[in-house]
């Protein structure tokens, strides 16, 4: 059996979901923030939290998981992913995943096609669109100094 993981981790609160291949779901977990602009420690633990909750309900272990998707707010910029890439091989996914701004996974739960424009206005506030060519932009998540806000 193949499973899959995905986070969605806000400003506020942490998602976690665990799928089949058949898109049966098989566990849910919650965390609190899980922005590492907000606060990095708080951010480790909520993903963390989350993603254990998922695979506890669902009976796994991370090893069993054949792809993670971390859609996590503040994953604007390079600098960014300099960051969220060790925090979540220190939980313990160091293979099979993929982190992306959580802009993008609003976008691919708004439609069935593979482009479009999504925008978030929560805790933060931030845009992404992609192409019918698949060319990828996203614009926001600077600072509360630069408007970045919401709620």
């Amino acid at each position: 059996m193949t499973y899959y993981l995905g986070i969605d981790g806000g400003g506020t609160k942490t998602y976690a979901l665990l799928t089949d291949d058949c898109g049966n779901v098989l566990g849910k977990g919650v965390g609190g923030n899980g922005n590492h602009q907000i606060d990095h420690a708080l951010a480790s633990q909520s993903i963390r939290v989350a993603a254990e909750g998922a695979l506890n309900e669902a009976g796994l272990q991370i090893h069993e998981i054949s792809h993670t998707y971390f859609g996590l707010a503040g994953a604007d910029r390079e600098v960014d992913y300099r960051i969220l890439h060790p925090l979540v091989q220190e939980i313990g996914f160091t293979q099979n995943y993929s982190i992306n701004c959580d802009t993008m996974i609003g976008l691919r739960a708004g439609t069935n096609r593979p482009y479009g424009v999504a925008l978030i206005c929560g805790t933060g506030t931030n845009s992404a669109g992609r192409n019918p060519a698949g060319e990828h932009v996203q614009v926001g998540g600077f600072d509360y100094m630069y408007g970045d806000f919401g709620g």
